[in-house]
């Protein structure tokens, strides 16, 4: 997971966490609502979006990817990170641009507190899909 979110902002994207355990109606609001130019899955996860799917646990295919545009560079601050659906307990869910500055906002706010080094170890406890799994992620 890291490592494809990496990649994601190397290439100069911007992911959309879809949580495969959510209800198939969330999850083809959210790609509607999100309009990714390539989804990335891996497992058995099956999508059918209309756009390229690439299986991140078997990249020996690739051919699915040819028409994604080109994309490159290394993000700024000001640059999407990644878009976060709220809950819809109000209505349709709604994407939340989250941009670079804003994760490294959260890292610089709380150091202080905890004072993480790359020496510490966390658990992924919340899904790849809830706010929360960016602080433990990185």
């Amino acid at each position: 997971l890291p490592a494809m979110l990496l990649g994601v902002w190397r290439a100069g994207g911007t992911y959309v966490p879809v949580d495969p355990g959510y209800p198939a109606a969330r999850i083809a609001q959210v790609l509607e609502d999100a309009a990714p130019v390539v989804v990335l899955v891996n497992g058995s996860v099956t999508v059918d979006v209309g756009v390229p799917v690439l299986h991140v646990d078997d990249v020996s295919d690739v051919s699915d990817v040819s028409e994604v545009p080109e994309v490159a560079g290394r993000p700024v601050a000001g640059d999407a990170a990644y878009v976060i659906y709220t809950s819809g307990s109000t209505g349709r869910p709604k994407g939340v641009v989250v941009e670079h500055r804003q994760v490294l906002r959260l890292f610089a706010a709380t150091e202080r507190w905890f004072g993480f080094t790359g020496e510490d170890t966390w658990v992924l406890a919340h899904s790849f899909a809830f706010d929360v799994s960016v602080w433990e992620i990185w």
